[in-house]
């Protein structure tokens, strides 16, 4: 299987892999690989965009785009993913006629997150580094917010927004708030204290201070604008980016939920399932209200995390390796479904299609454009391609699943009809096409990820695997610059070597040369990533896999390559804050500890897991089954006697503790 999967590298990946050096007009030449879609990455427009939404044409109306997204959720925590503890009955009940992404990865950090979905970019095209996201987005750069409202969308963002607020000023893209958003309400930063909120607590850009708890503010306000916009703007479609910061920490959460979990949970357990039972009833306030406005069946709803659960304290990521701030699956790999009962059929499906955060922008935007006539289409489509060269239309993924769901319920296709029998071949082949497809997942200091089909290479630091114990989680560590991504330095020798004969061969000693770890995992065989193909006990990786993870750590380097780029771009017009030093913030050691706890399988296992979804069972892995994530079940080492176990875990609790509060 790996010789098969290098032979079908193709010339689009070795060429990104053979990039001549970077020229010395940095900024020229990335504004030139900006208007065309960003260098070695490009893209040439695809036929399917032009009538990926065929599904809506025809219809009164454009869609009404409402996007529910969970801040830090465990994949495994909700009740239709089997969570033997948390219920999510509003959640579960949209699953259960909704469209769902089983391969649906995202950025493993909130604020690159954030920025993926507004802009149909990753975070190291963008200049973002880890979880601060303190580069603002350049005037230049197309906001999903900003095209819809050219649309005529009414847009309105709520919660959690994590941009510094600075951006808005720079960014003359519309709005009372900016961003193209024409309401807001919420804070700007990167974590707040649910009753003590956020200095940055605002309305429409304007400081309010107001009291209540953060989860149920948020709700009110997502109802009250459905409920005004339904009233007062009839003839115009709503975009709502509706995003609670629930349940990231700090872990609060109000008596009346913490009431209906047993109290012989571990306090950090019952409070985390108290704080995304609130926010399921907030959701769920938001979808009443689309029904009160008879707006529901002409609403492309989305559900997401923006990104894995974190490995302490308390979320479940099921058999997902690692979580919040690492490349293994349970840091990248989400829940994710769309629901849009008039266009996508009322049955539920599921698309294996590898999706991303960055695919949203043009989904949504082709969502919109649908009563457009096709020559405009196809001039968005296109402008689409250059200004989020990555961002993949999910339409051939979502009509494929939505029209076999359809049939095999025996249910009319409504909507669907408008496809065509035509289009079921190209259908295919787009879908084939996204589950092959390449993607630098993460490109960060202290740990980096590729994932090319069923293959995910993971790169770790040097610094990060030897970190010792007992140091506090949110020191700094002095010299360890959070957006100097790993092998900065190597890609002088891998231009030199790119064309060589042994230039996978290089590229992996390089990569050890440099201190840098290297894994290769079938996420699909193995969805757990215990099976390290690269082990020694493995034979270390065989021709066949020298080969593939050369391939992968050369698409790695030329992500590295345009995130200098992007970086020196930003400095030159002077977007990273004063007092931010040549190389940016300084890595905090929360951020090493992910990626030190992850890396070793035994002490992913037992600390980890131990601490997380066998605790949310309250009594030890060997006596309870972990489900979640892609339908894999295991079972863990076992402890002598419960009351060991609970020992353990309350010992491991104490040293429980929250990522520092960055100001974004």
């Amino acid at each position: 299987m790996l010789a098969s999967a290098v032979a079908s590298l193709g010339s689009a990946t070795r060429g990104a892999m053979r990039n001549g050096p970077p020229p010395r007009d940095v900024a020229r030449r990335t504004r030139k690989e900006d208007s065309r879609g960003g260098g070695p990455f490009r893209m040439a427009p695809r036929e399917e965009d032009a009538d990926a939404t065929a599904c809506a044409a025809g219809r009164a109306r454009r869609p009404h785009i409402v996007t529910l997204m969970a801040d830090d959720l465990g994949y495994a925590d909700l009740g239709y993913a089997g969570s033997p503890l948390i219920r999510t009955p509003h959640l579960d009940a949209l699953a259960a006629s909704a469209v769902h992404l089983d391969q649906f990865r995202a950025p493993t950090w909130c604020a690159p997150s954030r920025a993926s979905f507004l802009t149909g970019r990753h975070g190291w095209e963008l200049g973002l580094a880890s979880a601060h996201g303190w580069t603002l987005i350049a005037n230049h750069t197309l906001l999903l917010s900003e095209l819809l409202r050219s649309l005529n969308y009414h847009t309105a963002i709520v919660g959690k927004f994590h941009f510094n607020p600075e951006g808005g000023r720079l960014h003359r893209s519309g709005g009372r708030f900016g961003w193209g958003f024409d309401e807001q309400y919420g804070f700007t930063g990167g974590m707040s204290d649910y009753y003590n909120h956020h200095k940055s607590w605002s309305r429409n850009g304007e400081r309010v201070s107001e009291q209540g708890y953060a989860t149920d503010l948020f709700a009110a306000e997502a109802a009250r604008i459905i409920d005004e916009h339904g009233t007062s703007r009839p003839n115009r479609s709503l975009f709502l980016w509706y995003s609670p910061n629930a349940p990231h920490t700090p872990m609060q959460a109000p008596a009346a939920w913490l009431d209906r979990f047993d109290s012989t949970l571990s306090p950090v357990v019952r409070t985390y399932a108290a704080m995304v039972g609130c926010m399921d009833d907030g959701f769920g306030r938001a979808v009443a209200a689309l029904r009160r406005q008879r707006m529901e069946a002409d609403t492309l709803l989305t559900f997401l995390s923006d990104n894995g659960g974190p490995l302490i304290p308390a979320a479940c990521n099921g058999v997902l390796r690692g979580g919040k701030g690492t490349p293994y699956e349970g840091g990248v790999r989400v829940p994710a479904f769309f629901r849009w009962p008039a266009c996508l059929g009322g049955a539920r499906a599921a698309t294996p299609a590898v999706a991303h955060m960055v695919d949203l922008f043009h989904t949504f935007a082709l969502a919109a454009a649908s009563d457009l006539p096709a020559a405009q289409r196809q001039r968005l489509a296109t402008r689409l391609r250059r200004k989020a060269p990555h961002s993949e239309s999910l339409w051939p993924a979502l009509r494929e699943a939505a029209s076999a769901a359809s049939a095999s319920a025996g249910l009319a296709a409504g909507g669907l009809a408008a496809v065509g029998a035509a289009r079921k071949a190209l259908e295919g082949e787009a879908v084939a096409r996204m589950r092959r497809r390449q993607l630098v997942l993460q490109a960060s200091a202290s740990s980096s990820g590729v994932l090319r089909g069923r293959w995910k290479l993971v790169l770790a630091g040097r610094r990060c695997l030897a970190l010792p114990d007992g140091l506090n989680h949110t020191a700094s560590m002095t010299g360890f610059k959070a957006d100097k991504y790993l092998l900065w330095n190597a890609i002088d020798l891998d231009r030199r070597n790119a064309s060589a004969p042994n230039a996978s061969a290089e590229r992996m000693r390089a990569a050890r040369r440099a201190g840098v770890k290297l894994q290769l995992y079938d996420v699909i065989a193995d969805p757990r990533e215990a099976r390290d193909l690269l082990a020694p006990e493995r034979g270390g990786g065989d021709a066949a896999a020298t080969r593939l993870v050369g391939a992968m750590l050369g698409h790695y380097l030329a992500a590295v390559r345009v995130g200098r780029r992007s970086l020196a771009r930003a400095r030159e017009e002077k977007r990273i804050p004063k007092g931010i030093g040549s190389h940016g913030f300084e890595m905090t050691v929360w951020f090493c500890h992910q990626v030190q706890l992850s890396f070793q399988p035994r002490a992913w296992e037992f600390t980890s897991r131990e601490l997380t979804c066998c605790a949310h069972a309250n009594q030890p892995c060997a006596n309870t089954e972990v489900r979640g994530g892609p339908g894999a079940k295991t079972r863990l080492p076992k402890f002598t006697t419960k009351e060991e176990w609970r020992r353990e875990r309350e010992r491991a609790m104490r040293f429980a503790y929250e990522p520092p509060a960055v100001e974004a």
